[in-house]
């Protein structure tokens, strides 16, 4: 399974686009601070995400989305989590 994702920074409201096989591992990453290009704006929750076939498609999702601000938004409105959608997905659990 590979995942596309996007996490919102509780503190400054920034949102980061990145891929993953491993949702639940990814966002303790980014909220442990290990990663450079988040660590300054801990913590993060995810905002949206959406499950591909390989990571070859994943990954040219994800250049597509940060290349264009059009589709990144575009995008998160059609992949955006609620809070209840969320918990029942349990993705913070490992």
């Amino acid at each position: 399974m590979n995942i596309v994702y996007a996490i919102k920074s509780e503190k400054t409201g920034r949102i980061y686009i990145g891929h993953t096989n491993n949702i639940q591992n990814r966002i303790k990453e980014h909220n442990m601070g290990s990663l450079r290009s988040t660590k300054r704006d801990l913590p993060w929750n995810l905002y949206s995400y959406e499950i591909l076939a390989d990571r070859k498609e994943a990954m040219k999702l994800e250049l597509r989305i940060k290349k264009s601000k059009g589709t990144q938004l575009k995008w998160l409105k059609n992949n955006i989590m609620t809070l209840r959608e969320m918990q029942e997905k349990d993705v913070y659990d490992s």
